[in-house]
Parts: structure tokens; C-alpha cells; sequence
């Protein structure tokens, strides 16, 4: 009976350790499957982040590009103005130093044309005097 008993005890002892084997197996797999999803949320929410990181470069860069674009077109446009208005002025320049250059040669003109009258009114006045 003792040994009966004894082989029943140690019987029931080795299912019961065989049994929390399998417990703790069960476990270890469970927990492991736990820390692996919480290093891949990590690990996701980590190359979230980065994504969300690398679109706002992205979209800083886009921004950026079009203020400098449309900056410079500014500049290229003031530029221009400046130049037109340039060119405007030394037609405008031009045109008026063209009148007094016409007005210098007609006047060199006039004055010899007053003195060519004045000699002919003089020897006129000469042939009558005489």
C-alpha cells in the first residue's frame, strides 16, 4: 500500500511538474509575445514618427523653394523696372539734348544768316550812297 501509495504520489507529482512545464512554456510564449509587439510598437511608432519627420522636411522644402522662386521673381521684376525706366530716362535724355543740339546748329544758322543780311543791307546802303 506504502509503495502504492508513494508511486501514486510520485506519479501525480511528476504530472503535475510535467503539467507546469507546459504552464510556464505556455507563458514564456505568451510573454514573449507581448514584449515582441511592444518592441514592434515601439519600433512602428518610432518609424511613424520618422515618416511624419521626413514629410515635414519634405514639405518645408517645397514651401521654401516656392518663397525663394517667388522672391526672386520679385527681384527679377524690380530689376526689370529699374532697367525700363532707365532706358525710358536716356530716351527721354536723348530726345531733349537732340532739341538743343537743333537749336545750337539753327541759331549758329540764324546768326549767319543775320550777318550775311547785314552785309547785303550794307552794301545795298553803300550802292545807294553813292
Amino acid at each position: 500500500v506504502v509503495k502504492r501509495w508513494t508511486g501514486q504520489t510520485i506519479a501525480r507529482a511528476f504530472e503535475m511538474w510535467a503539467e507546469n512545464v507546459v504552464e510556464l512554456a505556455r507563458q514564456r510564449r505568451v510573454v514573449q509575445a507581448v514584449v515582441q509587439r511592444m518592441l514592434h510598437g515601439r519600433l512602428f511608432g518610432a518609424l511613424e514618427q520618422w515618416r511624419a519627420v521626413c514629410r515635414e522636411e519634405s514639405r518645408a522644402q517645397a514651401v521654401t523653394s516656392k518663397v525663394l522662386k517667388r522672391w526672386v521673381g520679385m527681384l527679377m521684376l524690380s530689376a526689370f523696372e529699374r532697367w525700363r525706366e532707365n532706358v525710358w530716362e536716356l530716351t527721354r535724355q536723348k530726345a531733349v539734348l537732340g532739341k538743343v543740339v537743333n537749336r545750337i546748329t539753327h541759331l549758329g544758322m540764324a546768326m549767319a544768316i543775320d550777318v550775311w543780311r547785314s552785309n547785303v543791307e550794307e552794301v545795298l546802303h553803300a550802292k545807294q550812297v553813292v
